[in-house]
């Protein structure tokens, strides 16, 4: 009896250990950031201070979580604005490759290596979650011989920065990793992507953005930062593509994401001739 005692006694240990372990995983996988913001509203002209809570899906897809917690670590989104990329068709608004310092746009300087790309159709099952409003995904480029959908190692080539669209994009699935979400329903973070998508609005009377031609010149290569090419980012207004020898248009087997295109960058005070002040930026990120 004693024995049959023992061994019960050791099993439910064993049990025990099992579900604590279980517990620990979960509690591990169960992430939360609360990205502090400071975004203009064109309604009552002047910045509010406000945070868009997304959660994190590790389960779906642990090293894409696991690159945007190690960038927050590092402070890579840390004064990165909101923006929109014109090249890309569908409606998103973009965070995390640039910064802007001392009235100049640059490239983040915090450098972060790529991961593989956790979606479907890159043979991971990774996230299962689909790019609409309330999502958050890991941006990535692709070749020129090819598009997003077209299977090659281009799949692999996101780091740290986030697109959050603003509708539902239904080729995104599986093709791009979702690794968050945020709540609709949570007044802040409506406001933040209210108040973004606002500032950016072609149709508006009052013109809060300014556009921005992004371009790289020099000879591409496999490895490196760039690929060994030079980042430029010049004023739409004042572009001239005649003042450069040779602007890099990709071909074959490189990445798109170093072709020439517009961002539309917002502005509180865009028409102020000494200083602008960005419109939407990140201040810091809390972890939870």
């Amino acid at each position: 009896m004693k024995r049959f005692i023992k061994i019960l006694v050791n099993a439910l240990a064993v049990v025990m250990l099992g579900v604590c372990a279980l517990s620990f995983t979960a509690c591990q996988d169960m992430k939360t950031i609360e990205v502090n913001t400071k975004v203009y509203s064109t309604t009552d002209s002047s910045f509010k201070e406000r945070t868009l809570t997304i959660d994190l899906y590790r389960h779906l897809a642990p090293k894409t979580v696991d690159a945007v917690l190690s960038a927050i670590e590092k402070g890579y989104y840390d004064n990165a604005f909101f923006y929109i990329d014109n090249s890309i068709e569908e409606p998103q608004i973009m965070i995390g490759q640039y910064k802007y310092v001392d009235g100049q746009i640059v490239q983040n300087d915090v450098e972060m290596p790529t991961i593989k790309g956790e979606f479907e159709n890159n043979g991971v099952i990774g996230s299962n979650l689909k790019s609409n409003r309330g999502s958050v995904g890991l941006w990535r480029s692709w070749y020129a011989n090819g598009s997003y959908t077209v299977s090659n190692e281009a799949r692999n080539s996101g780091s740290a920065n986030w697109y959050i669209p603003t509708a539902g994009l239904n080729g995104y699935t599986g093709n791009f990793a979702v690794f968050g979400t945020y709540d609709l329903e949570n007044e802040d973070n409506a406001d933040i992507i209210a108040d973004i998508s606002s500032l950016t609005n072609v149709s508006l009377t009052v013109q809060n953005y300014e556009n921005y031609v992004v371009f790289f010149t020099g000879e591409y290569q496999e490895t490196g930062k760039n690929n060994g090419l030079t980042f430029h980012c010049v004023l739409a207004s004042e572009f001239s593509a005649s003042d450069y020898e040779e602007i890099f248009v990709a071909e074959g087997n490189q990445l798109v994401c170093y072709n020439m295109h517009t961002i539309t960058v917002p502005f509180a005070n865009r028409d102020n001739a000494t200083l602008k002040t960005i419109g939407a930026t990140i201040t810091s990120i809390n972890v939870k």
